[in-house]
């Protein structure tokens, strides 16, 4: 974007215009905060909160990726080696390009914060069950 709007500092009321994303499995939500949809263009921020057992769809995107544990406690998994790295709050996470992983969380569940670099445009338009719109 190159007009004055691209370059100004906007506050986002979230609870106004945060995008439900369909890509939870069992007990839990995730809503997109900052996206293409209220002016993301660089960057994205999610929340993805997983309740206890609850995890996300299978998810892949073609560029970096992101996550805070802001809180609870769950696992990131490999989906091609199948392996799991713990997470607890505070913990920070990256997703290469192309890396096939899942968010799941564990007995008391988890809350993640972040997205892509740059916006996955993708990921805004899955139908429910993580499918392409």
């Amino acid at each position: 974007m190159t007009d004055a709007s691209s370059k100004t500092v906007q506050v986002i009321d979230s609870a106004l215009s945060r995008h439900p994303l369909p890509i939870t499995v069992g007990e839990g939500c995730a809503n997109a905060i900052l996206w293409p949809g209220n002016g993301a263009c660089y960057r994205t921020v999610n929340i993805i909160d997983l309740g206890g057992g609850g995890r996300t769809v299978d998810l892949s995107h073609a560029h970096e990726c992101v996550y805070y544990i802001a809180s609870g406690s769950g696992c990131v998994r490999d989906l091609v080696t199948n392996e799991t790295q713990e997470l607890v709050e505070g913990s920070m996470i990256h997703i290469g390009p192309r890396d096939a992983y899942r968010l799941e969380g564990g007995e008391i569940g988890m809350k993640a914060v972040g997205g892509c670099v740059p916006v996955d445009p993708d990921l805004y338009n899955l139908k429910p069950g993580g499918g392409a719109a």
